[in-house]
């Protein structure tokens, strides 16, 4: 009875879990997805194993790419952490360890992957570990638990250090400490012989973080404190025995372990999930998706909340463009604080998050060449030098609009070895050098017809300048028409702004928008009254 009801805990443990992850912060497991391309080739395969800890990063990718839908990917995390809170306990039972301990490396796991550059390959690193450990009590024989040791190395990476212990058997009572010392040396030699004849091309502080557990590894040579303490917990959960043997001690116990772990839970939530962060990485989720009324309902709430991510550019690329995709950025841009220019496109910044915004934007447009420059800077700034199929998808559909047909069928013919872009990547190979099947596309057709055709100098400090190109090419874009617009208006250019009112009417925008004669009256009413409008900050000034 007391087997079922543990197992029952478990099972809650796993659906709460799963409801974190798909309710809570599902843009998380997406962006995860974003930074990957996960490829059935040969090479792809030989590349993550030719390194430590390649295959738990080979299946760590592997169960990523399911991430592209949020509630497969909370499934996945949901069993992930809840079979190693399980095999926590199962190697615990071996020395009568408190079955409420065993939830804490899962419980930090949960929070540590809140930080949005901790990879799967890391708690898929702390599973296996389990899983070898429980699999060899079985055997016992020395000589073999040293091979496992270092097959583990390459298996998983660095978190194989805590084996020489968990190897130990419970029951045993014969020469613990020599074998624990043999283990131990085994562990160490391993890596040593790695490092200085298989992978000399990484530092030593890389190889003892784990080369993959980390986004950021090769970058900072750091890694989060949290990743050292986690297999740490893993022991404690393990071998800190149940002397007390009262039904009522190990109740009390139990009780005050139950609690510190939930408020160890919200503190661990609080410190790696950044409110910040995540609205932009929310956002970024929904963009993706299109989910225009959604990113403005979403930006209205965090308004409310104080959310620290409304007001800064990056947040306002997205809210800017669903107000535009919407037709309500000349009515509501300003019920929203903004940041000038760079709210409606940003510059270029060196990271794979800031510009995936602006580079939908310039798409949508009709900016090709300069999504496709997006597309391609953003996917090399991924930080452990992995591809995206988010990325790759658009580089390809540039490429097509372009005519540039051998690029195209490059980035094509690298979806077809997916699992989630493979359908789309074979609808657009057949679009390669047939003119007649892109005009039947909708999207296609009209992209092609609102991109500029000519020539042009590239200066995101006029962007004025190269909106207005796309207005005149094509009059009936009114997207680059309200991005030219409220452009003048975060610019202060009160003059352009009132000589392009008349395009609206000449693009069938009858009566004019709401916005576009609330500010002309405005601007209008306050330049008589010799005020000088900052429409960027919204101060005003009084001229001398």
């Amino acid at each position: 009875m007391k087997q079922k009801l543990k197992y029952t805990f478990s099972l809650v443990f796993g659906i709460m879990v799963f409801q974190f992850w798909c309710l809570v912060h599902p843009y998380i497991l997406t962006f995860h997805e974003q930074n990957q391309l996960f490829l059935f080739t040969a090479d792809y395969w030989a590349q993550r194993i030719a390194v430590a800890g390649g295959f738990a990063d080979y299946l760590g990718e592997f169960l990523v790419q399911f991430f592209l839908y949020p509630a497969a990917g909370a499934a996945i995390v949901a069993v992930l952490l809840t079979s190693i809170q399980l095999l926590t306990w199962a190697l615990a039972r071996h020395y009568n360890s408190s079955y409420v301990l065993s939830f804490l490396p899962a419980l930090l796991l949960l929070a540590l992957m809140g930080d949005e550059n901790t990879l799967l390959s890391y708690p898929v690193s702390i599973l296996l570990v389990l899983l070898i450990s429980k699999k060899k009590k079985k055997i016992g024989k020395t000589i073999v638990n040293i091979v496992a040791i270092a097959a583990s190395y390459w298996l998983v990476g660095s978190v194989f250090a805590i084996m020489p212990l968990l190897l130990i058997n419970g029951k045993d009572k014969k020469a613990k400490g020599l074998n624990v010392l043999i283990y131990a040396i085994a562990a160490v030699a391993t890596v040593y012989a790695c490092r200085y004849f298989w992978i000399p091309q990484y530092p030593w502080p890389t190889v003892l973080n784990g080369i993959n557990y980390y986004r950021l590894t090769l970058m900072t040579l750091e890694v989060p404190s949290l990743m050292y303490v986690i297999p740490v917990t893993v022991l404690l959960a393990v071998f800190f025995g149940q002397p007390l043997k009262g039904q009522k001690q190990r109740l009390v116990i139990n009780s005050v372990l139950a609690i510190g772990m939930i408020v160890a839970a919200f503190i661990g939530h609080n410190k790696f999930y950044d409110p910040a962060t995540c609205a932009i990485l929310e956002q970024n989720h929904l963009v993706r998706g299109s989910k225009w009324q959604q990113i403005i309902e979403r930006a209205e709430q965090m308004k409310k909340a104080n959310n620290p991510a409304v007001g800064t550019h990056i947040f306002n690329n997205g809210l800017n463009l669903a107000l535009a995709m919407t037709n309500q950025l000349p009515d509501k841009m300003f019920e929203f604080p903004q940041t000038g220019v760079q709210g409606l496109l940003s510059p270029w910044v060196k990271d794979n998050t800031t510009c995936a915004t602006t580079m939908e934007a310039f798409y949508r447009l009709g900016f090709i060449n300069e999504s496709l420059r997006y597309a391609f800077d953003l996917q090399e700034s991924i930080l452990n030098c992995r591809k995206s199929g988010r990325f790759t998808r658009r580089m390809a559909e540039c490429n097509l609009l372009n005519g540039k047909y051998d690029v195209a069928s490059k980035y094509i013919d690298m979806l077809k070895h997916t699992l989630f872009y493979s359908d789309w990547a074979e609808k657009a190979d057949k679009c390669l050098y047939n003119e007649q099947m892109i005009a039947s596309n909708p999207k296609f057709s009209y992209l092609r017809s609102v991109r500029l055709d000519e020539d042009f100098f590239y200066n995101i400090n006029e962007m004025h300048k190269m909106l207005g190109k796309l207005v005149l090419h094509n009059r009936s874009n009114k997207l680059a028409y309200d991005y030219f617009m409220a452009e003048l208006l975060l610019m202060g250019d009160f003059r352009s702004y009132v000589a392009n009112l008349p395009e609206a009417k000449r693009m069938k925008q009858n009566p004019l928008p709401a916005g576009y004669e609330q500010y002309y009256q405005e601007m209008q009413k306050k330049a008589a009254e010799g005020v000088k409008t900052d429409v960027t900050t919204g101060a005003s000034v009084l001229q001398n």
